[in-house]
């Protein structure tokens, strides 16, 4: 059967579920970019909850979690009606088979080893979608069910043979990568953050101010709610409105809505801030605007170098600054902040990742 995918995602819901915002933030952007309706929950029982109000299509569900773990989780998922059939991904740094095992035991449908290569996550993400939507097809038509299950052990022997081709253009991938990074490394790209704080200080400044307008209106509108529950007491309305008015409350779940408004609008506004210092970084990073020599402090260049290369190094080790008393020194800032990111980037290439924990 050949299923067309783009409006497959133009209606596929994914809920992640993971506590570290960094892969939030990679998984979100990427898969919003494909058209997918993202959901997000950060501990297992908020996972839960969205679950059951939102029904999405599939799960990409961290294991190591405060709170109840992600094996919890799906055991729980499994045992409600409306959820048990919803596709599980595992994302895993755990590689012991006994673990995989106890996984795909309580319901997981698959798994990503962390640090996860975002395309593989998007090619089973694909997959599994795809199989989500034959086994509706197959529920409706019970008339096909031999045809369809005939397509289904295909299709399984389809992704075997694809996950192996996956791995070896990962491993090109990779390789093109480090050749590109090595060719690359001593390339100015003072000009480009530049160019690319300023493209993103404007939307990210109305973006901000639209947020901070929106937190009011939410603001108002709970108050809103609230008030009418009190005209509702006081009011003595007939037993009919009381029951219609309830059943209201409970169909959109508006005691849920108005406990997590205020916290979604607060994490929004938190990664706003966060865009806007990475920004900020990109500037200090670039000094396009001093390109030529300066009587400078060494400490504000080192730090916008470190958020730069975040990203690189936070999977590899835990950076310590210990700068001491260093006194200001004649420079041209954009050309030390290059030399600082390549010294940077050939440390991180030169470590090893043995395992890396969520």
């Amino acid at each position: 059967m050949n299923l067309n995918f783009q409006s497959l995602a133009s209606q596929a819901t994914i809920l992640i579920v993971d506590d570290t915002p960094a892969n939030i933030g990679i998984l979100v952007d990427y898969l919003e970019d494909r058209d997918f309706r993202i959901l997000v929950a950060q501990e297992g029982e908020e996972a839960l909850m969205r679950a059951q109000l939102s029904q999405p299509d599939l799960i990409l569900l961290d294991v190591m979690m405060p709170g109840i773990d992600g094996f919890e989780t799906c055991r729980r998922l499994k045992t409600i009606d409306s959820l048990r059939d919803i596709p599980v991904i595992f994302m895993t740094a755990l590689t012991e088979t006994a673990d995989k095992v106890k996984g795909f035991e309580i319901g997981g449908v698959d798994y990503v080893t962390k640090p996860f290569q975002i395309e593989e996550v998007f090619a089973r993400v694909n997959t599994h979608l795809s199989l989500r939507l034959l086994q509706k097809k197959m529920t409706e038509q019970n008339q096909q069910l031999l045809k369809e299950i005939a397509v289904r052990e295909q299709a399984e022997k389809s992704l075997i043979s694809s996950n192996e081709q996956l791995r070896e253009i990962n491993q090109r991938m990779e390789d093109l990568h480090q050749q590109l990074m090595q060719s690359e490394k001593m390339a100015s790209i003072g000009q480009l953050a530049a160019g690319v704080a300023h493209e993103i200080n404007n939307p990210i400044a109305f973006v901000n101010s639209n947020l901070s307008t929106l937190e009011s209106y939410i603001g108002d509108l709970l108050e809103f709610i609230q008030k009418c529950a009190l005209v509702e007491e006081r009011a003595n309305l007939p037993l009919i409105f009381q029951h219609e008015i309830a059943a209201l409350r409970k169909q959109f779940d508006i005691q849920y809505i108005s406990e997590d408004a205020s916290s979604l609008m607060s994490e929004s506004l938190e990664g706003i801030q966060r865009v806007r210092q990475i920004v900020q970084d990109l500037k200090d990073f670039s000094h396009v605007d001093d390109a030529g020599k300066q009587v400078v402090n060494l400490h504000p260049g080192l730090d916008s170098t470190l958020n730069i290369v975040r990203s690189e190094l936070k999977h590899k080790a835990e950076v310590v600054k210990e700068y001491g008393d260093i006194p200001d020194i004649e420079c041209v800032p954009a050309q030390l902040n290059q030399v600082f990111l390549n010294m940077l980037v050939n440390a991180g290439h030169a470590i090893e990742i043995i395992v890396w924990h969520s």
